[in-house]
């Protein structure tokens, strides 16, 4: 938060427009998969939090999986844990397991979070994408033809 209050001090707005937008960046990850609480009522924070939630969808979005993973030794996929769609769900973390649960666990089930109506239109058939692709990889992982 630091660099984005140095970026604001050169920038001509109020006090509470800065405050504004530091609490919408600070808030924007917080997420209700879980049942969790979520304090973000403002439209601007509701904005980002579906344009973070975009980005990690789509041709992009697993892009930046796979490359995450890579960075942290994660496997493509390891059929010894079965996929079960719950990513917050006791037991069901897909942590350590592979990139392809981090796909089926929650980058295919984003579009549950979205606040607007035009994030919600564009994340559905970004994670159509997605889904389709991680059956194409189950089944060439499968040697299906």
């Amino acid at each position: 938060m630091p660099k984005v209050k140095e970026l604001l001090l050169g920038i001509d707005l109020t006090k509470e427009e800065k405050e504004h937008i530091c609490h919408a960046i600070e808030h924007h990850e917080e997420y209700s998969f879980g049942g969790g609480t979520v304090t973000v009522t403002d439209i601007e924070s509701k904005i980002l939090q579906d344009a973070d939630n975009l980005d990690a969808t789509g041709a992009i979005g697993i892009a930046r999986v796979f490359a995450f993973g890579a960075v942290h030794s994660r496997p493509f996929y390891d059929d010894n844990n079965p996929l079960v769609a719950g990513y917050y769900e006791e037991g069901c973390s897909d942590l350590g397991k592979s990139t392809i649960h981090h796909c089926v666990n929650k980058i295919m089930r984003l579009d549950q979070t979205m606040n607007t109506k035009t994030g919600k239109k564009i994340c559905k058939a970004r994670c159509k994408y997605v889904h389709a692709f991680v059956d194409q990889f189950l089944k060439e992982w499968n040697g299906e033809k």
